[in-house]
Protein backbone atom coordinates (compact mmCIF):
# COMPACT_ATOMS: atom_id res chain seq x y z
CA UNK A 1 0.00 0.00 0.00
CA UNK A 2 2.84 2.44 0.93
CA UNK A 3 4.67 1.58 -2.16
CA UNK A 4 1.36 2.16 -4.16
CA UNK A 5 1.39 5.85 -2.32
CA UNK A 6 4.85 6.75 -3.79
CA UNK A 7 4.73 5.22 -6.94
CA UNK A 8 1.70 7.54 -7.32
CA UNK A 9 3.22 10.54 -5.81
CA UNK A 10 6.67 10.08 -8.22
CA UNK A 11 4.31 9.58 -11.07
CA UNK A 12 2.61 12.84 -10.04
CA UNK A 13 6.01 14.72 -9.64
CA UNK A 14 7.24 13.68 -13.19
CA UNK A 15 4.12 14.56 -15.00
CA UNK A 16 4.18 17.85 -13.19
CA UNK A 17 7.92 18.49 -14.31
CA UNK A 18 7.06 17.79 -18.06
CA UNK A 19 3.49 20.21 -17.70
CA UNK A 20 5.70 22.81 -16.44
CA UNK A 21 8.33 22.54 -18.99
CA UNK A 22 5.99 22.43 -21.47
CA UNK A 23 3.91 25.74 -20.42
CA UNK A 24 7.54 27.56 -19.97
CA UNK A 25 8.28 26.39 -23.82
CA UNK A 26 4.70 27.77 -25.16
CA UNK A 27 5.51 30.67 -23.45
CA UNK A 28 9.41 31.02 -24.26
CA UNK A 29 8.81 30.71 -27.74
CA UNK A 30 5.71 33.00 -27.64
CA UNK A 31 8.28 35.68 -26.12
CA UNK A 32 10.86 34.95 -27.80
CA UNK A 33 10.42 38.82 -29.07
CA UNK A 34 9.80 40.27 -25.38
CA UNK A 35 6.26 39.93 -23.45
CA UNK A 36 3.63 42.00 -25.21
CA UNK A 37 3.16 45.39 -25.26
CA UNK A 38 -0.08 47.23 -24.45
CA UNK A 39 -0.72 51.28 -23.13
CA UNK A 40 -0.60 49.48 -19.35
CA UNK A 41 2.25 47.44 -20.15
CA UNK A 42 3.91 50.88 -21.01
CA UNK A 43 2.76 52.87 -17.77
CA UNK A 44 4.55 49.57 -15.86
CA UNK A 45 7.94 50.08 -18.20
CA UNK A 46 8.23 53.85 -17.40
CA UNK A 47 6.64 53.21 -14.12
CA UNK A 48 9.85 50.34 -12.97
CA UNK A 49 12.41 52.36 -14.86
CA UNK A 50 11.32 55.42 -12.62
CA UNK A 51 12.03 53.13 -9.91
CA UNK A 52 15.79 51.93 -10.58
CA UNK A 53 17.02 55.59 -11.79
CA UNK A 54 14.95 57.75 -8.74
CA UNK A 55 15.05 54.62 -5.82
CA UNK A 56 10.73 55.94 -4.77
CA UNK A 57 7.66 55.16 -6.00
CA UNK A 58 6.45 58.74 -6.19
CA UNK A 59 6.62 58.20 -10.32
CA UNK A 60 3.95 55.66 -10.33
CA UNK A 61 0.98 57.82 -9.65
CA UNK A 62 -2.19 56.33 -7.81
CA UNK A 63 -3.65 54.60 -10.42
CA UNK A 64 -2.17 51.48 -10.48
CA UNK A 65 -1.48 49.69 -7.63
CA UNK A 66 2.48 49.32 -6.73
CA UNK A 67 3.59 45.93 -6.62
CA UNK A 68 3.72 44.62 -10.12
CA UNK A 69 6.46 48.16 -10.77
CA UNK A 70 8.22 46.68 -7.77
CA UNK A 71 8.71 43.38 -9.19
CA UNK A 72 9.68 44.12 -12.59
CA UNK A 73 11.99 46.85 -10.91
CA UNK A 74 13.84 43.91 -9.21
CA UNK A 75 13.97 41.55 -12.01
CA UNK A 76 15.32 44.45 -14.02
CA UNK A 77 18.08 44.77 -11.69
CA UNK A 78 19.19 41.16 -12.43
CA UNK A 79 18.74 41.40 -15.90
CA UNK A 80 19.88 45.06 -16.28
CA UNK A 81 16.92 45.73 -18.87
CA UNK A 82 13.45 46.53 -17.74
CA UNK A 83 12.46 44.98 -21.35
CA UNK A 84 14.09 41.91 -21.05
CA UNK A 85 12.54 42.12 -17.41
CA UNK A 86 9.36 42.15 -18.25
CA UNK A 87 9.90 39.05 -20.02
CA UNK A 88 11.27 36.71 -17.31
CA UNK A 89 9.33 37.61 -14.91
CA UNK A 90 5.78 36.34 -16.62
CA UNK A 91 8.31 33.27 -17.33
CA UNK A 92 9.00 32.76 -13.56
CA UNK A 93 5.13 33.77 -12.95
CA UNK A 94 3.84 31.01 -15.09
CA UNK A 95 6.10 28.16 -13.07
CA UNK A 96 4.82 29.37 -10.16
CA UNK A 97 0.84 29.98 -11.06
CA UNK A 98 0.83 26.43 -12.77
CA UNK A 99 2.60 24.81 -10.03
CA UNK A 100 0.24 26.30 -7.44
CA UNK A 101 -2.69 25.45 -9.68
CA UNK A 102 -1.29 21.94 -10.12
CA UNK A 103 -0.76 21.51 -5.99
CA UNK A 104 -4.37 22.63 -5.60
CA UNK A 105 -5.76 20.20 -8.18
CA UNK A 106 -4.01 17.76 -6.61
CA UNK A 107 -5.11 18.25 -3.24
CA UNK A 108 -8.88 19.07 -3.95
CA UNK A 109 -9.16 15.57 -5.64
CA UNK A 110 -7.38 13.79 -2.97
CA UNK A 111 -4.39 12.98 -4.76
CA UNK A 112 -6.05 11.54 -7.40
CA UNK A 113 -3.92 11.47 -10.67
CA UNK A 114 -6.52 11.08 -13.67
CA UNK A 115 -8.53 14.66 -12.60
CA UNK A 116 -5.08 15.92 -11.40
CA UNK A 117 -4.01 15.59 -15.40
CA UNK A 118 -6.95 16.81 -16.90
CA UNK A 119 -6.56 20.08 -15.64
CA UNK A 120 -3.38 20.26 -15.87
CA UNK A 121 -3.94 19.52 -19.18
CA UNK A 122 -6.43 22.59 -19.41
CA UNK A 123 -4.11 24.46 -18.00
CA UNK A 124 -1.18 24.37 -20.16
CA UNK A 125 -3.67 24.30 -23.72
CA UNK A 126 -5.40 27.25 -22.35
CA UNK A 127 -5.42 29.91 -25.03
CA UNK A 128 -6.20 32.31 -21.94
CA UNK A 129 -3.69 31.58 -19.66
CA UNK A 130 -1.08 31.72 -22.52
CA UNK A 131 -2.67 35.30 -23.61
CA UNK A 132 -2.14 36.81 -19.90
CA UNK A 133 1.39 35.09 -19.38
CA UNK A 134 2.75 36.37 -22.63
CA UNK A 135 1.75 39.97 -22.19
CA UNK A 136 3.51 42.40 -20.03
CA UNK A 137 0.53 42.66 -17.61
CA UNK A 138 -0.38 42.38 -13.72
CA UNK A 139 -2.88 39.77 -14.15
CA UNK A 140 -0.58 36.57 -14.50
CA UNK A 141 1.26 38.12 -10.96
CA UNK A 142 -2.33 38.27 -9.53
CA UNK A 143 -3.06 35.03 -10.42
CA UNK A 144 0.20 33.61 -8.56
CA UNK A 145 -0.96 35.64 -5.28
CA UNK A 146 -4.11 34.44 -5.39
CA UNK A 147 -3.67 30.94 -5.97
CA UNK A 148 -1.12 31.21 -2.98
CA UNK A 149 -3.26 33.49 -0.91
CA UNK A 150 -6.01 30.31 -1.50
CA UNK A 151 -3.68 27.26 -1.10
CA UNK A 152 -2.49 28.33 2.97
CA UNK A 153 -6.10 29.44 3.40
CA UNK A 154 -7.80 25.82 2.37
CA UNK A 155 -4.37 24.35 4.56
CA UNK A 156 -5.85 26.61 7.39
CA UNK A 157 -9.39 25.40 7.84
CA UNK A 158 -8.70 21.76 6.82
CA UNK A 159 -6.16 21.78 9.93
CA UNK A 160 -8.27 21.52 12.63
CA UNK A 161 -5.89 23.37 14.48
CA UNK A 162 -5.12 26.72 15.73
CA UNK A 163 -2.50 27.51 13.24
CA UNK A 164 -2.25 31.57 12.83
CA UNK A 165 0.85 31.11 11.08
CA UNK A 166 -1.20 29.40 8.07
CA UNK A 167 -4.13 31.91 7.99
CA UNK A 168 -1.32 35.05 8.52
CA UNK A 169 0.21 33.20 5.18
CA UNK A 170 -3.05 33.28 3.42
CA UNK A 171 -3.89 37.37 4.24
CA UNK A 172 -0.67 38.40 3.64
CA UNK A 173 -0.37 37.07 0.05
CA UNK A 174 -3.91 37.84 -0.39
CA UNK A 175 -2.32 41.28 0.54
CA UNK A 176 0.22 41.53 -2.18
CA UNK A 177 -2.36 40.27 -4.64
CA UNK A 178 -4.49 43.47 -3.45
CA UNK A 179 -1.20 45.61 -4.11
CA UNK A 180 -0.92 43.88 -7.55
CA UNK A 181 -4.45 44.70 -8.74
CA UNK A 182 -7.02 46.76 -7.36
CA UNK A 183 -9.86 43.76 -7.85
CA UNK A 184 -8.00 42.26 -4.94
CA UNK A 185 -10.25 43.34 -2.69
CA UNK A 186 -12.70 40.84 -3.88
CA UNK A 187 -10.01 38.07 -2.39
CA UNK A 188 -10.48 39.61 1.09
CA UNK A 189 -13.94 39.24 0.92
CA UNK A 190 -14.24 35.55 -0.30
CA UNK A 191 -11.35 35.01 2.47
CA UNK A 192 -13.47 36.37 5.17
CA UNK A 193 -17.16 34.79 3.77
CA UNK A 194 -15.38 31.65 4.13
CA UNK A 195 -13.64 31.94 7.53
CA UNK A 196 -17.52 32.62 8.30
CA UNK A 197 -19.24 29.83 6.83
CA UNK A 198 -16.64 26.93 7.43
CA UNK A 199 -15.31 28.08 10.39
CA UNK A 200 -16.03 25.35 13.25
CA UNK A 201 -16.89 27.71 16.10
CA UNK A 202 -18.45 31.13 16.13
CA UNK A 203 -16.67 33.31 18.43
CA UNK A 204 -13.43 31.67 16.45
CA UNK A 205 -14.98 32.93 12.90
CA UNK A 206 -14.74 36.29 13.86
CA UNK A 207 -11.54 36.05 15.11
CA UNK A 208 -9.98 35.01 12.48
CA UNK A 209 -11.83 37.17 10.08
CA UNK A 210 -10.53 40.14 12.06
CA UNK A 211 -6.91 38.65 12.45
CA UNK A 212 -7.68 37.54 8.50
CA UNK A 213 -8.50 41.50 7.93
CA UNK A 214 -5.52 43.47 9.30
CA UNK A 215 -3.15 41.70 8.04
CA UNK A 216 -4.35 41.65 3.88
CA UNK A 217 -5.00 45.14 3.63
CA UNK A 218 -1.74 46.38 5.85
CA UNK A 219 0.19 46.26 2.49
CA UNK A 220 -3.31 48.91 0.51
CA UNK A 221 -2.93 50.84 3.46
CA UNK A 222 0.95 51.73 3.70
CA UNK A 223 -0.07 52.55 -0.19
CA UNK A 224 -2.62 55.08 0.71
CA UNK A 225 -0.54 56.58 3.01
CA UNK A 226 2.08 56.80 1.00
CA UNK A 227 -0.18 58.50 -1.82
CA UNK A 228 -1.42 60.51 0.67
CA UNK A 229 1.54 61.84 2.09
CA UNK A 230 2.56 62.68 -1.26
CA UNK A 231 -0.32 64.95 -1.81
CA UNK A 232 -2.67 62.73 -3.86
CA UNK A 233 -5.80 60.48 -3.11
CA UNK A 234 -5.09 56.92 -1.77
CA UNK A 235 -5.87 55.55 -5.27
CA UNK A 236 -8.20 57.27 -8.63
CA UNK A 237 -10.26 54.00 -8.71
CA UNK A 238 -13.70 53.13 -7.32
CA UNK A 239 -15.62 50.27 -5.98
CA UNK A 240 -18.71 49.05 -7.93
CA UNK A 241 -20.92 46.45 -6.73
CA UNK A 242 -23.57 45.48 -8.71
CA UNK A 243 -25.82 42.35 -9.27
CA UNK A 244 -24.18 39.84 -11.69
CA UNK A 245 -24.90 40.78 -15.51
CA UNK A 246 -25.98 38.37 -17.95
CA UNK A 247 -23.41 39.88 -20.02
CA UNK A 248 -21.01 38.42 -17.47
CA UNK A 249 -22.46 34.93 -17.34
CA UNK A 250 -22.27 35.13 -21.43
CA UNK A 251 -18.52 35.61 -21.14
CA UNK A 252 -17.98 33.85 -18.59
CA UNK A 253 -19.60 30.53 -20.39
CA UNK A 254 -17.70 31.38 -23.76
CA UNK A 255 -14.21 31.72 -22.00
CA UNK A 256 -15.44 28.14 -20.72
CA UNK A 257 -16.26 26.81 -24.00
CA UNK A 258 -13.32 28.32 -25.07
CA UNK A 259 -11.28 25.97 -22.72
CA UNK A 260 -11.96 22.96 -23.14
CA UNK A 261 -12.52 22.89 -26.96
CA UNK A 262 -16.75 23.03 -27.42
CA UNK A 263 -17.98 25.24 -29.90
CA UNK A 264 -20.07 28.25 -28.83
CA UNK A 265 -23.17 26.90 -30.13
CA UNK A 266 -24.01 23.94 -28.20
CA UNK A 267 -26.58 23.53 -26.42
CA UNK A 268 -27.05 26.45 -23.68
CA UNK A 269 -29.62 24.42 -21.90
CA UNK A 270 -27.53 21.12 -21.64
CA UNK A 271 -24.22 23.15 -20.01
CA UNK A 272 -26.17 25.46 -17.90
CA UNK A 273 -27.98 21.91 -16.28
CA UNK A 274 -24.49 20.03 -15.95
CA UNK A 275 -23.26 23.27 -14.42
CA UNK A 276 -26.31 23.70 -12.07
CA UNK A 277 -25.96 20.23 -10.97
CA UNK A 278 -22.17 20.05 -10.34
CA UNK A 279 -22.84 23.40 -8.19
CA UNK A 280 -25.80 21.97 -6.37
CA UNK A 281 -23.66 18.37 -5.73
CA UNK A 282 -20.51 20.51 -4.40
CA UNK A 283 -22.79 22.37 -2.20
CA UNK A 284 -24.57 19.51 -0.98
CA UNK A 285 -22.63 16.75 -0.62
CA UNK A 286 -20.83 16.95 2.61
CA UNK A 287 -19.34 13.65 3.17
CA UNK A 288 -16.42 14.45 5.56
CA UNK A 289 -14.52 12.16 3.06
CA UNK A 290 -15.16 14.84 0.45
CA UNK A 291 -14.29 17.48 2.80
CA UNK A 292 -11.45 18.68 1.21
CA UNK A 293 -12.65 18.28 -2.63
CA UNK A 294 -16.00 20.59 -1.88
CA UNK A 295 -13.75 23.09 0.46
CA UNK A 296 -11.10 23.81 -2.72
CA UNK A 297 -13.97 23.75 -5.22
CA UNK A 298 -16.27 25.77 -3.06
CA UNK A 299 -13.40 28.74 -2.16
CA UNK A 300 -12.90 28.92 -5.86
CA UNK A 301 -16.92 29.39 -6.34
CA UNK A 302 -17.16 31.89 -3.79
CA UNK A 303 -14.32 33.67 -5.68
CA UNK A 304 -15.40 33.85 -9.09
CA UNK A 305 -18.97 35.51 -7.71
CA UNK A 306 -17.62 37.93 -5.59
CA UNK A 307 -15.30 38.94 -8.54
CA UNK A 308 -18.21 39.26 -10.88
CA UNK A 309 -19.88 40.60 -8.99
CA UNK A 310 -17.45 44.10 -7.97
CA UNK A 311 -16.06 44.57 -11.56
CA UNK A 312 -17.14 46.02 -14.59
Amino acid sequence: MVEKKISKTIVFCLLTLLFTLFALYQLYQATTWGAGLSPDSVTYFKGAGGILSNKNLDGIGNHYPPLYFILIALTASVSGDVLEALRWLQLLTIIGTFLLFTLLAWKGTRKSLFPTVICSTLFVTSQAVLHIHAMAWSEASFCFFSLLGFYFLVRYLDSGSIRFSTLAFSALFIGLAFVTRYVGITLIVTGVLVLLFYGKKKIRCVIDSIYFISISVLPMLVWGIHNWLAGSRATSRELVIHLIPMKKIHEGIQVLLDWLFIPHNYPFILLGGVFGIAIIYVFTVKDEKRREVSLVTEVCFIFIFVYIGSSD
